[in-house]
């Protein structure tokens, strides 16, 4: 079923941690990002190819023509993973001149600014880390200027 019939198809590319030989793999995104890239948006349309980005000749390779953005976490979920924005996935993203767009959730604009690395979106849980404390609802969506 798809609810939106007018909206072009097109790509996302998130991260995963394919590390098992069985079926079963752990996320390096938070459970939230997982459900919303995997089970909510391929009902409008939207796919998601799921890729080490560590290994950034499969980062490349996942590109697809209708690839839209490239999404990562600051620090991955749940080991603290430290991606390269700058250097690795920044430049891949706009060599293919699509945004990078950053979950920097975990990490809070405290600690890291994702788009003084390239980033070209990075989105915040202000209900999690920014407010602390759990007792409102929010978030935040900040874009770098681009487009």
């Amino acid at each position: 079923m798809q609810l939106l019939p007018e909206l072009p198809q097109f790509h996302t590319q998130s991260r995963t941690w394919l590390r098992r030989a069985t079926t079963s793999y752990l996320q390096k995104i938070s459970t939230e990002d997982l459900f919303l890239l995997e089970h909510t948006l391929p009902n409008y349309g939207i796919t998601t190819t799921f890729v080490d980005v560590f290994d950034l000749e499969e980062v490349e390779n996942a590109i697809q023509d209708n690839t839209k953005a490239v999404y990562i976490e600051t620090l991955g979920n749940p080991n603290s993973d430290v991606v390269d924005i700058e250097e690795a996935l920044a430049n891949i993203a706009h060599k293919h001149k699509i945004p990078l767009v950053v979950d920097n959730t975990f990490a809070t604009p405290y600690l890291v600014r994702p788009i003084e690395y390239g980033a070209d979106i990075v989105v915040h849980s202000a209900t999690k880390f920014i407010g602390g404390h759990g007792t409102t609802i929010g978030g935040v969506i900040v874009e770098g200027g681009k487009f």
